[in-house]
């Protein structure tokens, strides 16, 4: 049995996983320039309540988490799609595969579902022990 469902599963993985680390990228790069983005400016604000500053450096605080948890989940879905390729781990690659449905949703549906219909290429197949029955003697 050689299916390519294991490499059909790998491929969407990695593809997810890419575009979650690209993403992540990205949102880290709007956290740096969300926070930095009134010191550049050189406005300050008086009177009650927060500053500007205050709600900049919240606004960069957030896409810096979710771009950092999005990095992460790409990172994985990347490791998992490579193992999926590979035939090693099944654990991995389905984790990976799950990893990448949370980061690309519609690629990622089909990396499990493809990853988990791949689990007997996984596991290399028992040897069949028929037994040899002894000749009759003539």
């Amino acid at each position: 049995m050689d299916n390519k469902w294991a490499t059909v599963g790998g491929v969407m993985t990695i593809i997810s996983g890419s575009f979650a680390m690209i993403g992540g990228i990205v949102l880290m790069f709007f956290a740096v320039f969300f926070s930095q983005l009134l010191s550049w400016a050189g406005t300050t604000s008086g009177g009650f309540g927060p500053t500007e500053q205050d709600i900049t450096t919240l606004v960069g605080l957030m896409y810096g988490v979710m771009g950092f948890f999005l990095l992460v989940l790409g990172v994985l879905a990347l490791i998992g799609g490579i193992y999926c390729v590979r035939r090693r781990l099944w654990g991995l690659a389905l984790a990976g595969a799950i990893a990448a449905t949370l980061s690309f949703f519609p690629v990622g549906v089909i990396a499990v579902v493809f990853t988990a219909l791949a689990r007997p290429e996984f596991y290399p197949a028992a040897p069949s022990h028929t037994p040899v029955l002894p000749s009759p003697a003539q």
